[in-house]
């Protein structure tokens, strides 16, 4: 079954998103933080929400840059930006992409 799953994004480090098919629905700045004066620095970080099925072998792996940064990967496929409360610009890119295609 697939079903949409939330994950935050580290600055210049690659994510690695397991399941069936994976496919980024929305790139934003996590609600829950924008009130949290304990987290006021993740205010500023991108999250992404990935529709998969958890139980698929495949993977996408994900990076985000700020603008005016170096994409140094020549593949890369942009899915979305986002803009923070603290007007941090980010954009995610997918650098990897391993989805296998059944033929019946």
């Amino acid at each position: 079954m697939r079903t949409v799953w939330k994950y935050t994004l580290t600055p210049d480090v690659a994510m690695r998103i397991d399941g069936g098919d994976p496919n980024v629905v929305h790139v934003g700045v996590d609600p829950q933080w924008l009130d949290s004066p304990v987290s006021a620095d993740m205010t500023n970080v991108p999250t992404v929400w990935v529709e998969l099925d958890p139980d698929g072998g495949d993977h996408i792996t994900l990076v985000f840059v700020g603008t005016g940064h170096s994409i140094p990967w020549s593949d890369a496929r942009h899915v979305g930006s986002c803009i923070t409360p603290g007007a941090l610009v980010w954009h995610v890119y997918e650098i990897d992409r391993q989805v296998r295609t059944f033929r019946g």
